[in-house]
């Protein structure tokens, strides 16, 4: 408007100067001030036309557009509960525990159709339930009511969303609160991603580029994977010492690993078999290590999973390794962080526990998932502090994913503070299920204290076919484990599983292997 009265401030000066013009018989001078005075009048009609309607007759045309619009959406549908879907039949979650499910079963015939009043009433009157063994809320915290609480406040709060990524708007207290909590937890910098997924395919790439050499074990998980196709490097596959540590409970007993774990330990690890399977794999790894090294233009990295079916990775003997070859190591911590060590830091503490020099600042870098025993979303990343930075600086799945909801970064935080007084208990069912299953001789893979097994089934039984049994026993409880692979299943308990639960379990799984 005020550049409008500007411009129309010079018209009589125009004016004036056209009247010369004529005076002096100009007729080409004559016609830039008049097309101006033309163009100027129509703009200021129109402008004055615009001005004298009133300002509910401009908008009315738009309400009743909309209005129309609104009369021919159709009247939102209400969903059912997300259900956990069998191969002869569908299940609802109702609702769930600590350590179960509620469910009601969905009509098994297609003719047999429902309304969802009918369907949501079947859903609130059921009484069936499955036993949750594939969970990985090992603390129980998502179904905590304080933990609820304080997601629910920082929602009140922040909202539900964080809009946008940590370097553009997206960093909020609980960001900043979490991965101030994490260093000093974990001794050593620390920083936030927004999923666990990111964590590895972010910070390996710019690390570990073309000219380099990546080393990953054969037996790898998906973000390793990822992260190799992203990275450019030269990737070559290696055979890492992964031990199943059920010898040291099948020698020593479960009451004594729950007392004295670190003699059974180094009973087991100082053994003949022990120390003949671990120089077998350093006189395999060793030549690799050491020519790779001098191949790579750069650096050498080993990425390796922490925990995997086959057992848990002997860092001792990564470790020495490594530093005799000049190779760095990335971990990537799945499981183990929250459940394993002392103090729930993981794989390193375990090993830590045990004697060795294994802590977080003795590897470049250590990947932990906030998914797990955190009940959150998310992953953390920890290691030097000039390669947290670099991260922070130039990670793709830093930068440009939005960050974790604050909500569920509060309910880390609780759970930080909770961990030291749920593990005791969660090592009291650990037990009960170690012993419960040494007593059925049913063959596992386990690591004393920790709330995970994997089992390998029999060549004439599938996962798939164990899990329909599983779940299909009308005569007693009906369980939920999780399939890794064809022949192998993972049994995960939590602080609140019941022992006549594991019990039960076990009993179904004796039959199977009977058989």
């Amino acid at each position: 408007m005020a550049v409008f009265l500007i411009r129309w401030a010079h018209l009589p000066l125009r004016l004036e100067y056209s009247l010369q013009l004529i005076e002096q018989k100009s007729l080409g001078m004559v016609t830039y001030p008049v097309l101006t005075i033309t163009i100027c009048t129509i703009v200021m009609i129109g402008f004055l036309r615009r001005s004298a309607e009133p300002s509910r007759a401009r908008r009315r045309p738009k309400h009743k557009v909309q209005e129309t619009v609104i009369e021919e959406k159709k009247p939102r549908e209400l969903h059912s509960i997300p259900f956990v879907v069998q191969s002869n039949r569908p299940v609802i979650v109702a609702r769930r525990d600590a350590s179960r499910l509620y469910l009601a079963a969905l009509p098994c015939s297609t003719n047999d159709k429902r309304s969802f009043d009918e369907e949501k009433q079947s859903v609130e009157d059921t009484s069936a339930y499955v036993i949750d063994c594939a969970t990985t809320d090992f603390l129980c915290i998502a179904t905590d009511k304080e933990a609820q609480r304080h997601v629910l406040q920082a929602i009140d709060r922040y909202g539900v969303g964080s809009c946008g990524p940590r370097g553009f708007f997206g960093t909020l207290t609980p960001h900043v609160m979490v991965e101030r909590e994490f260093t000093a937890f974990l001794n050593q910098p620390a920083i936030l991603y927004p999923s666990a997924a990111v964590v590895i395919p972010s910070a390996l790439p710019i690390l570990c580029s073309k000219g380099d050499i990546l080393l990953i074990p054969e037996v790898h998980s998906l973000e390793i994977a990822r992260a190799a196709a992203l990275c450019g490097a030269k990737v070559l596959t290696v055979q890492l010492p992964y031990l199943n540590l059920r010898e040291i409970l099948e020698d020593n007993g479960v009451e004594e690993c729950a007392t004295n774990l670190k003699s059974a330990m180094c009973k087991y690890l100082t053994s003949d078999t022990t120390r003949e399977k671990l120089r077998e794999f350093k006189e395999k790894l060793e030549p690799i290590l050491t020519k790779a090294s001098t191949e790579a233009k750069n650096t050498c990295w080993l990425v390796a999973d922490t925990i995997t079916k086959d057992g848990i990775l002997c860092l001792p003997e990564i470790l020495s390794v490594c530093e005799a070859s000049h190779v760095r190591i990335f971990l990537n911590e799945g499981l183990g962080l929250g459940v394993l060590g002392s103090e729930g830091r993981g794989v390193p503490e375990f090993w830590c526990d045990m004697g060795y020099a294994t802590g977080h600042h003795h590897f470049d870098l250590v990947a932990g998932s906030l998914e797990h025993a955190f009940a959150g979303l998310g992953g953390i990343c920890t290691g030097a502090l000039h390669l947290v930075e670099q991260q922070r600086n130039m990670g793709l799945g830093y930068c440009f994913s939005a960050s974790a909801p604050p909500g569920l970064c509060e309910c880390v935080r609780y759970t930080l503070r909770q961990i030291s007084g749920i593990l005791p208990s969660l090592r009291e069912t650990v037990w009960a299920l170690h012993r419960t299953l040494l007593s059925a001789g049913i063959p596992f893979v386990g690591i004393p204290g920790f709330p995970v097994v994997f089992i390998r089934l029999p060549v004439s039984e599938t996962s798939t076919s164990i899990q329909e049994r599983l779940l299909c026993c009308d005569d007693k409880s009906r369980f939920l484990v999780c399939i890794v692979d064809d022949q192998t299943i993972r049994i995960s308990i939590a602080a609140k599983h019941e022992k006549e639960e594991i019990k039960e379990l076990v009993e179904c799984l004796a039959d199977v292997f009977e058989k």
